[in-house]
């Protein structure tokens, strides 16, 4: 876990972090976050995966447009409820969809209430995943643009 922390801390924090967007991206199965990354890597979205909620944090330090894309009930460490309340007290916290594998409806309620944007339920269609990730990098790009009219206002 440590070399992934220190591998994503480098794209964060260096130049890796220009102003094109990205889809970040937690979930803890290691075969469904490499197939979640390879497939919108091939649909042109820059990626940068973890494991944990705190391998994210910890490498989270950027205002640049994004979005998350978080499963809810990870084995390990925080869990994605947990990390949604705790994105509530960042400035620039991305929009997150959440991706769960046993859900119901109180679930659903529960992370939407936390600030969820969206929410889909495994399995599920890959084109879902994409449309969800476009319409979560808009609102990305509409508060990063509300932000900065909020600055010059100043």
């Amino acid at each position: 876990m440590t070399s992934e922390i220190s591998r994503h801390q480098a794209h964060i924090g260096g130049a890796a972090s220009s102003a094109s967007p990205v889809v970040f991206l937690i979930e803890d199965d290691p075969d469904i976050r490499e197939s979640l990354r390879d497939f919108l890597e091939i649909h042109g979205q820059a990626v940068e995966d973890f494991e944990t909620c705190e391998s994210f944090l910890d490498a989270f330090n950027s205002p640049r447009e994004a979005c998350l894309l978080l499963d809810v009930h990870l084995r390990s460490g925080m869990s994605g409820l947990d990390l949604l309340l705790r994105l509530n007290e960042i400035r620039h916290a991305p929009p997150v969809v959440v991706i769960s594998g046993t859900s119901n409806i109180q679930m659903a309620v529960q992370v939407m209430k936390a600030g969820a944007m969206d929410f889909i339920q495994k399995p599920f269609r890959c084109s879902d995943i994409l449309s969800r990730v476009d319409r979560a990098l808009v609102e990305s790009r509409k508060r990063r643009y509300l932000s900065e009219l909020a600055s010059v206002d100043r």
